[in-house]
Parts: C-alpha cells; sequence; structure tokens
C-alpha cells in the first residue's frame, strides 16, 4: 500500500530541518546593546544587489543599518570597509550565536546566493519597524554549534514554538483489509482529519486537522 503524500505540507531534509531550527532558536531573543534580534527564513528573499562573500560558503549582506538602508558600489573597497566596522557588533552577536566566523573574501554584485536565507533583524522596542537588517546566505552542509537564545518578552508576540502533530491513521475492518493488493491507493478524503496537537513532553490536545486549510481544531469537549 502506497504512502499518499497530505497537500499542501512541504516536503523537507531532516538536515536541513535541524538547520532551520537551529539557526531561528539561537538568534531569536539574543541582544546586541539595546536591540533584540529575530531572525525569521523569508520564503522570498529581500532584494539585495551587494553580497560578501565569506569563508566556509557563508554569504552576507547587511541591508540596513540605524534605519538607513546600504547601498555602495561593488568596487568601492573603502566603502565596504567602513560598512563592515560599522556593523560589527551586529555581526560579532551572530557570530557568537552560531559559532560561525564572517571573514569576507570578495563582494558579489547581483543574484542571491544559494543556501538558506536567513533575516535577521534588530529592534529597539515591541511592535516597532527593524532598526537594523542582515540578510546571511548559509549553504545546506553547514555544521551549526550552537544553543537557543533566551527568551526575550519583546518578542513573545511572534516567537515561533515548535509543536507536534499527530495524525490518527485510517482504520480498515478486517473484511475491508483483505481486499487490498499492493499498490492500492488509500485515499484519506477531502474532510479534516482526527488529530492530537501539542507541546514535545506535554499533554496533547485532541482535535481535528484540515490539510487544505492547514488548520487545528481543537475538540471541545477536549
Amino acid at each position: 500500500m502506497n504512502a499518499t503524500p497530505l497537500p499542501h505540507l512541504p516536503v523537507m531534509n531532516p538536515d536541513e530541518a535541524f538547520i532551520r531550527q537551529a539557526v531561528v532558536s539561537a538568534l531569536t531573543g539574543r541582544r546586541c546593546g539595546d536591540r533584540v534580534l529575530a531572525a525569521s527564513l523569508p520564503l522570498v528573499p529581500p532584494i539585495q544587489d551587494i553580497w560578501f562573500a565569506c569563508e566556509g560558503g557563508v554569504s552576507l549582506a547587511i541591508a540596513m543599518l540605524d534605519d538607513v538602508p546600504q547601498v555602495f558600489a561593488a568596487g568601492d573597497g573603502h566603502a565596504a570597509a567602513a560598512l563592515l566596522d560599522r556593523a560589527d557588533p551586529l555581526l560579532a552577536e551572530v557570530e557568537a550565536a552560531l559559532s560561525l566566523s564572517f571573514d569576507p573574501r570578495d563582494i558579489m554584485d547581483g543574484g542571491v546566493p544559494g543556501g538558506l536565507i536567513v533575516q535577521v533583524d534588530a529592534f529597539a522596542a515591541p511592535d516597532a519597524a527593524a532598526h537594523d537588517r542582515l540578510l546571511i546566505a548559509l549553504p545546506p552542509d553547514i555544521a551549526i554549534l550552537s544553543s537557543p537564545a533566551p527568551a526575550a518578552s519583546e518578542l513573545l508576540g511572534s516567537l515561533p514554538v515548535p509543536v507536534r502533530l499527530c495524525i490518527t491513521g485510517p482504520r480498515l475492518s478486517p473484511i475491508d483489509a483483505a481486499t487490498l493488493s499492493p499498490g492500492d491507493l488509500l485515499l484519506l478524503g477531502r474532510g479534516s482529519l482526527t488529530a492530537t496537537l501539542g507541546l514535545d513532553g506535554g499533554d496533547m490536545l485532541r482535535g481535528r486537522f484540515d490539510p487544505q486549510a492547514v488548520c487545528f481544531q481543537p475538540d471541545p469537549r477536549s
């Protein structure tokens, strides 16, 4: 019997999933001076013309500092050095969080580097616009040695929380199961599925999961 993938749920390599979680948890909540950092993984990375190519296949773009978008010509080495110098406190925090070393070797003009794009924003107050913004391109096979950052109360409204969703498998009577042959498909239908949702190590909440809407509806009796 072949497995039927649920619609709208992406398939992800376990190593990539680990890197995604490790990067976001290590950076979100970390502080740089009077500002708190928040990391995200944008589906469509912001347009950024100039990237610094660093050792280890890592690329870095400094999109904004102190509310000012950062733009300079790829051939302007003095402007590039000055920008790196002004961004050094923020870069140092990110390096410490991910156990990486940003050592720019070259300047790339145009295009988005391959790999996982991480957006790091620095906020000075809750619900305020970002004052600083970094974009980091990480190769898919990079080794991340990190630990989760301390919780920052400023980000509680948007802090990602990993949860576990368990979907109850189909139940067949022995008579119906006996009619199945290798290669047969078992359709789950378009309706919602019986499921439980909860935190790792915590109580699970019973309800129904709608794959079409990617929505979990708790059972009021649970």
